[in-house]
C-alpha cells in the first residue's frame, strides 16, 4: 500500500492510493483525493476488502504518517499483519513502487485530470485492464487474473482456425488495447 502524487488541471495536488498484491502483481484498489486522511485510508482498506478477505493477510506499507493509525487500529482489527518498511526505503516496497511507475506511465501522463470522479472512473477502469488484460513479465507474459480464452470466445475457434479474426478490444478510451480470437 502507497500513494501516488499527481496534479488536476488546477494544479491541485492529487493523491492516489493503490493496494497491490505482491504474489501476482494484481492492483486491489486504486482510489483518489485530495485531501488523505487516516480515516479516509482506512475507510478505503474497507472497500478494498469486504467481508472477510483482510483475515490473515499482510499489508506492507512505508512509514508515512498517516499510516500510523491505521497500522496500530484498523489493520489489526481486521485481521491483518502489519509490516512496514525501514524509513526512506522504497525499495523494500518494489512491487507498489513500480506499479506506481507504470500507473504514471500508462495512464496519468497521457490524461489531463479534470476532477476527482473522473479520475477515480479512469482509475477502476485500469485496475480491470491492468489485473485482467495487461501482461505482466512477473507473471510469465500473463495478467494477474487472466481471462479463459474459451470462456471469453462464445464460439469453438480450435475446431476451424481459417474462421478466427483478431479483434481489438479498447481499454481507457482506446488509450491501450487488448486482443483476443474471435469467429
Amino acid at each position: 500500500m502507497d500513494f501516488k502524487t499527481t496534479k488536476d488541471a488546477l494544479c491541485r495536488q492529487v493523491f492516489i492510493l493503490n493496494i497491490v498484491d505482491h504474489k501476482r502483481r494484481r492492483l486491489i484498489w486504486s482510489r483518489a483525493t485530495h485531501n488523505p486522511t487516516s480515516a479516509w485510508v482506512a475507510q478505503q482498506i474497507r472497500e478494498a476488502f469486504p467481508f472477510d478477505e483482510a483475515r490473515g493477510r499482510t499489508m506492507l506499507m512505508d512509514r508515512d504518517s498517516i499510516f500510523a493509525p491505521i497500522a496500530a487500529h484498523t489493520l489489526p482489527g481486521f485481521g491483518m499483519r502489519v509490516r512496514r518498511t525501514a524509513y526512506r526505503c522504497p525499495w523494500q516496497n518494489a512491487v507498489v513502487e513500480r506499479f506506481n511507475r507504470t500507473l504514471q506511465e500508462e495512464l496519468l501522463s497521457s490524461i489531463l485530470v479534470l476532477n476527482l470522479r473522473q479520475l477515480n472512473r479512469l482509475l477502476s477502469e485500469y485496475r480491470t485492464y491492468y489485473n485482467t488484460a495487461r501482461p505482466h513479465m512477473a507473471n510469465d507474459g500473463e495478467p494477474p487474473t487472466p481471462i479463459d480464452p474459451v470462456a471469453a470466445n462464445d464460439s469453438d475457434i480450435g475446431h476451424n482456425p481459417s474462421r478466427c479474426r483478431l479483434e481489438a478490444i479498447p481499454w481507457l478510451g482506446g488509450l491501450h488495447h487488448s486482443y483476443r480470437l474471435s469467429a
